[in-house]
């Protein structure tokens, strides 16, 4: 049985903060820590300017209106999460 596949534009504000979001959820899925913030090998800290080791984000790479997103995001979940 063939499945076809479908792909999705990802150059969307909302799409490219669900999928940031998404993959920074990952280790508090698996139980791996409790905060996004907590795990070491994660993206997150560097993503919201907490810290940039181990991972840095280029910051220089943002989609028109990513400021302001991103501005929304730090508000509502930031690094509380």
């Amino acid at each position: 049985m063939a499945t076809e596949f479908q792909g999705n534009t990802t150059w969307s504000g909302w799409m490219i903060s669900q999928k940031i979001n998404y993959v920074h959820a990952n280790p508090v899925k698996a139980r791996l820590v409790k905060s996004a913030k907590d795990y070491y090998w994660s993206s997150f800290r560097s993503f919201y300017r907490l810290a940039d080791e181990p991972l840095a984000v280029d910051h220089e790479w943002w989609w028109e209106g990513a400021k302001e997103l991103l501005k929304k995001q730090r508000e509502n979940s930031g690094p509380e999460r």
